[in-house]
């Protein structure tokens, strides 16, 4: 199984929680790359308006989860609720005060990419990628060749 990869961090301080493997909401829904859709999460800031849509598919299913207390809640004061009625109420005000804490499912790896630059590049490590290498923007890893253009561990190229 595929260790949880850490929070991609901005120069300006923000972060985000990028995931893909086959337990992950990506496509290839595989342990290896290369990825044309992560699943992001938890972004430390307001991500951009162009997440939104993704945001709805992650909240129906947190709604799903959930939503049977809550429809036990209102029965046992005799009112009426639905499925449809908590994924209506929930989610627009889930939407528009906690975009930092949804699941952004099968997001498109360039909308990650513009996060990132929107916060200034990814921040430099301390642990930079070693000469010739750089960070592949799929798999994440500093397998990047600079030389061949492409990623000596998940074949990606460019």
């Amino acid at each position: 199984m595929k260790p949880i990869s850490p929070a991609i961090e901005c120069q300006d301080g923000a972060t985000v929680s990028v995931q893909a493997s086959r337990t992950h909401y990506c496509t290839p829904r595989t342990d290896t790359g290369p990825y044309s859709h992560v699943e992001a999460g938890f972004p430390s800031v307001n991500p951009p308006d162009s997440w939104m849509k993704y945001a709805e598919e992650g909240i129906d299913n947190s709604i799903g989860a959930m939503w049977r207390d809550v429809k036990n809640m209102f029965d046992s004061r005799n009112l009426k609720f639905t499925r449809e009625l908590a994924k209506t109420t929930f989610k627009a005000r889930i939407l528009k005060t906690m975009p930092q804490h949804i699941i952004y499912p099968w997001l498109p790896i360039e909308l990650v990419d513009e996060f990132v630059e929107l916060h200034g590049g990814k921040a430099t490590a301390e642990d930079d990628p070693k000469p010739g290498y750089d960070w592949c923007q799929r798999c994440g890893e500093d397998t990047w060749s600079l030389e061949l253009h492409q990623c000596e561990r998940c074949g990606f190229t460019d």
